[in-house]
């Protein structure tokens, strides 16, 4: 390991890099959010106020906006730079487990307990669609770099039913492709720098 870093008393859930690779934000079971020095390992700073535990966190492409999301089923956009909240958007029907920003940071996918995609505008707080398709609860999220893609893997939390991945056209709002192959949960997606590539895990 190259550091460890240390100040939350709970479960980490979710970590994220900011965009120039400067910093780190994690979120907690403490109910905290801690922005990182990833050179130093420093606190840079602490969200506080959060009733409930923090289980996602996502940076904004340019840096100036934090998601959160938490079990309390609500999900904040941050001023990444004072700490502020500039949002706090109540509208799935239970916790929070993941998001991914648009690259153009006018919207962010995220997904609940649930087999459905909530494709939120993070100026205004308004659900801009809601995407259905998967037979499985969604377990990842991830917007493809170019804006035009989407992808979701699915699965049950516990193994043994196989994964899909589907790739959503976010004009249309429709089904692009559809992905089969994994023998369990797909648990994490990752689109290749030029958006012609996607990375998935299970288990």
């Amino acid at each position: 390991a190259i550091s460890k870093l240390k100040g939350h008393a709970e479960i980490v859930k979710s970590i994220a890099f900011s965009p120039d690779g400067s910093k780190l934000i994690s979120g907690s079971y403490d109910k905290t959010i801690i922005v990182w020095d990833a050179e130093t390992g420093n606190i840079v700073s602490e969200f506080k106020g959060l009733t409930d535990p923090v289980t996602s966190v996502a940076w904004c492409r340019s840096g100036d906006r934090i998601f959160s999301g938490s079990a309390d089923n609500v999900f904040i956009i941050w001023d990444a730079h004072t700490g502020e909240k500039i949002s706090q958007i109540r509208g799935h029907a239970n916790q929070v487990q993941c998001a991914a920003w648009s690259p153009d940071g006018d919207k962010v996918a995220s997904r609940s307990y649930n087999k459905s995609l909530g494709i939120w505008d993070t100026h205004t707080g308004e659900k801009i669609a809601e995407i259905q398709g998967h037979a499985h609860g969604i377990l990842c999220v991830a917007w493809g770099p170019n804006g035009d893609l989407l992808a979701s893997g699915d699965g049950t939390p516990f193994g043994g039913v196989p994964g899909t991945i589907i790739v959503w056209d976010t004009a249309t709002l429709r089904m692009a492709q559809e992905l089969r192959g994994h023998t369990n949960a797909v648990n994490c997606i990752a689109w290749s720098p030029a958006g012609d590539l996607l990375a998935s895990g299970d288990g």
